[in-house]
């Protein structure tokens, strides 16, 4: 309770009831409590469903009604602070990012796939808490209004609400009103395919 549980740090979060997420390379959530300035430890166990559904963490986000989500290479987790346990959503997908936007608060959206191996993506993911409905928006080659790639790594919003998602094969602009993406790629005279990738922002 002492230490962290692994010595390399991805990152680190401060929640809204001043705890401190430290989060290792493949050693699942570590939560700091800054009055006893002890460590509570939380991984995957085989065994249980409760556990974390993966260590290999990617991502965690605090919504507006201050319930922690945290994605991992593996599925969603969603934090129970009384029980000190998680509930698991979307197991078998790579959330590599997690937002809620300012306009619909109780919706979260998630970025799926591996930008590094450019493997594992499920597209974009509007994921409706209250209801526990899923929308998958993924490319389409036959729709010029698809997203671009299925391998999705973050997403920002515009202040007018428009959404951009960094992808595996350019940036898109996303219109949640309308669902239609725009794709922008580098000039294909200056650049190879490999710069299509988008990292984040």
């Amino acid at each position: 309770p002492n230490s962290i549980s692994a010595d390399f740090v991805g990152f680190a979060f401060e929640d809204k009831s001043n705890g401190i997420w430290v989060f290792t390379n493949a050693g699942g959530a570590d939560l700091f409590d800054k009055e006893t300035e002890k460590f509570e430890h939380f991984k995957f166990k085989m065994n249980d469903p409760k556990s974390l559904s993966s260590d290999n963490i990617r991502s965690v986000y605090e919504d507006i009604s201050e319930t922690i989500w945290i994605g991992t290479d593996n599925g969603l987790n969603k934090f129970n602070r009384g029980k000190r346990n998680f509930e698991r959503f979307l197991v078998g997908t790579f959330i590599s990012n997690i937002y809620e936007s300012k306009n619909e608060p109780g919706v979260l959206w998630l970025t799926t796939g591996n930008i590094q191996k450019l493997a594992d993506g499920k597209g974009l993911v509007r994921y409706d808490v209250a209801n526990n409905s899923y929308t998958y928006y993924k490319h389409n080659v036959s729709n010029s209004n698809s997203i671009s790639s299925n391998i999705t790594n973050q997403i920002y919003e515009s202040r007018n609400g428009t959404f951009w998602i960094a992808t595996a094969y350019g940036l898109n602009k996303f219109d949640p009103s309308t669902n239609i993406f725009k794709t922008y790629l580098p000039n294909p005279a200056k650049t190879s395919g490999r710069y299509n990738v988008v990292l984040g922002f």
